[in-house]
């Protein structure tokens, strides 16, 4: 059996804790994860063999792993941040200032057509901010793809872990009593208990790494959340709001029924925008 023979040490008398440690057949061949039985027929009892090595118990991917990953990018509260800058702007400039009629003294010299133009332009100078919500966006279509990577990424360690973790305590089950060392006060090297160590460290890096996925796959179905409540805005209301604008501009005396059009669709605007901010709260 292979596991006496490792812990039995080599058969021409040499100390068990040979200062040269076999290979660690860790990769498992064609680039698959090994199974339990690899693990328990090949890996574990080179590790008892070489003894300094079982600390390196584990999937070979730990050592790239990170211990904190990056599952938030800022970009769903930078598009938050954009969509709160054109709600301010729109809360700015009503349309139905329009109506507004000026004094008699700025109707003789003119200031009231000056401002009524001042504020159809101003109306439409929102080209800057619709460009950066567009831009955040995208960045936010791009972080939902890096969020699914980041989750695939941790369905594979995670199964990986649990192999190991299996692995180990199947092999710790099928050793014999004697490997256990008993009392000896003067056995300092404790394989067994070392393997034990090492395995409930990974049965607790599995659990915190199954948090850490909930995390990121609350992050990513925020995002699509948002992204899909943007789009319904964006889609709809936006280019109802830039028709009734544009309507605005191209008009020399806008009538009264144009601009109630352009305020009813800068009304909706905003309270769509106003929703998508509300929820986006919530969920940050």
């Amino acid at each position: 059996m292979a596991t006496v023979r490792a812990l039995q040490g080599p058969h021409n008398g040499t100390s068990m804790s040979s200062p040269v440690p076999p290979p660690l057949p860790l990769s498992a061949s064609a680039g698959r994860s090994p199974s339990v039985e690899q693990l328990k027929r090949d890996v574990l009892p080179a590790l008892f063999a070489g003894r300094i090595d079982i600390g390196r118990y584990g999937p070979a991917a730990l050592a790239g792993a990170s211990a904190e990953p990056a599952w938030q990018d800022g970009s769903a509260t930078a598009l938050a941040k954009a969509l709160a800058e054109l709600v301010s702007r729109l809360a700015e400039h009503d349309p139905n200032a329009l109506l507004q009629r000026g004094s008699w003294w700025e109707r003789f010299t003119g200031a009231d057509i000056e401002q009524r133009l001042r504020r159809r332009i101003a109306m439409g100078s929102n080209g800057d901010v619709l460009a950066e919500i567009e831009r955040q966006a995208a960045a936010v279509r791009t972080s939902v793809d890096r969020l699914q990577v980041q989750l695939d990424e941790h369905d594979v360690l995670g199964a990986q872990l649990q192999v190991y973790i299996d692995a180990g305590l199947q092999f710790l089950q099928e050793l014999p009593p004697a490997a256990h060392g008993g009392d000896d006060p003067l056995l300092l090297d404790r394989p067994v208990e070392r393997l034990q160590r090492r395995v409930a460290s990974l049965t607790a890096l599995l659990a915190s790494h199954a948090m850490s996925r909930m995390q990121v796959q609350l992050a990513r179905s925020n995002a699509i959340d948002l992204l899909d409540r943007y789009s319904e805005t964006v889609q709809i209301l936006l280019p109802i709001w830039r028709q009734t604008i544009q309507a605005l501009h191209n008009a020399d005396n806008a009538s009264a029924q144009m601009i109630a059009n352009a305020a009813q669709a800068q009304k909706q605007l905003m309270q769509a925008l106003q929703q998508v901010l509300r929820v986006q709260a919530v969920a940050a």
